[in-house]
């Protein structure tokens, strides 16, 4: 929902050399803030590593409390970047408080959290923000967690095809993916 606040103007107007002053009282409209929660990647297998990014846009703000909640995957990690005078992430939860507000009008890092996929699923990083007091939108990004074969079963027909096998062992020659990764393909296509 969009906002209304008070912007006051000083106007000068100038005449016969004489300078006059006054205030004008206009209100402009305000987007509300929005709260990006993006992971790094749109699919990891089992004990996979990666990153999910909080982002905030939407103007100036001294406070910002964002609770996140996730299944399937395990906090290791955490960083934020000193934008405010005060910030903290702690199991679920980050904090950024200042005393002076801090420019967020274009998307702005505000932290990065590293998970670790711990079991089978599809991933939401579910969340709600709160703003200078205010609740403020969110977007989530998603993670599919699956066995690692799957990746390369392109059709999903819960097998894996002589082309499906030929593209594992082309990435497994490339050194993206590991000795034991491309025998779990070659397992499910036996």
């Amino acid at each position: 929902m969009k906002r209304l606040i008070p912007i006051f103007l000083l106007i000068s107007a100038s005449l016969a050399g004489v300078t006059t002053w006054r205030v004008e009282n206009t209100m402009k409209v305000v987007e509300p803030f929005k709260v990006f929660v993006e992971p790094d990647k749109n699919f990891a297998t089992i004990d996979d590593v990666f990153h999910v990014n909080l982002y905030v846009k939407g103007g100036s703000a001294r406070s910002i409390i964002i609770n996140f909640t996730f299944d399937c995957v395990e906090l290791i990690d955490s960083e934020t970047y000193d934008l405010f005078d005060f910030e903290f992430i702690k199991n679920n939860l980050y904090v950024g408080i200042s005393e002076r507000p801090i420019d967020l009008s274009k998307k702005t890092k505000i932290a990065t959290l590293t998970f670790k996929a711990v079991c089978e699923g599809f991933v939401c990083f579910n969340a709600t923000a709160n703003v200078d007091g205010e609740n403020s939108s969110v977007i989530v990004g998603c993670v599919q967690i699956s066995k690692f074969w799957e990746r390369y079963d392109e059709d999903n027909d819960g097998c894996i095809s002589d082309v499906e096998l030929v593209c594992a062992i082309l990435d497994w020659l490339d050194g993206r993916i590991t000795d034991d990764q491309l025998v779990e393909v070659i397992i499910i296509w036996l």
